[in-house]
């Protein structure tokens, strides 16, 4: 069966932007889900969204075997790692400004939530509530 998670836009402003994420292994595939910055629409200044920064988490990941966990990262040439998430947890980053993305070389602005090959019926819940950003990239 085909890597299928349900996604959905709970959230977009001009300033945040919220994404849920739910996935139930078959136990034969993992994938890559990209959340595309620029395709976030344009602010009320007619700016488009460059990248985002993370602010919120809350998760709830099932696993069989805790090497499974989902990876968090920041699009580039060499992916910024922003999290790695197993358990059932929320993170506020807010009180200093949420994880940034570092803008490294090749940025795409965009985030990617990597599942790796879990076991049948394991299963996992991501929401972000991320800060939209509009300043170039370079």
């Amino acid at each position: 069966m085909a890597y299928s998670p349900v996604t959905r836009t709970v959230v977009n402003t001009d300033r945040k932007f919220v994404f849920s994420f739910n996935h139930i292994s078959d136990g034969s595939n993992g994938g890559v889900t990209t959340i595309d910055a620029s395709s976030l629409g344009t602010n009320k200044l007619g700016q488009t969204c460059t990248y985002l920064d993370i602010e919120k988490v809350r998760c709830n990941i099932s696993t069989t075997a805790q090497n499974d966990s989902a990876l968090v990262a920041f699009d580039a040439d060499t992916d910024d790692t922003a999290l790695l998430l197993n358990g059932d947890t929320d993170y506020d980053f807010s009180s200093f400004g949420g994880i940034t993305n570092p803008r490294s070389t090749g940025v795409t602005g965009d985030i990617k939530i990597t599942i790796p090959v879990q076991t049948a019926n394991d299963s996992t819940f991501i929401m972000l509530e991320c800060i939209k950003r509009y300043e170039a990239l370079s």
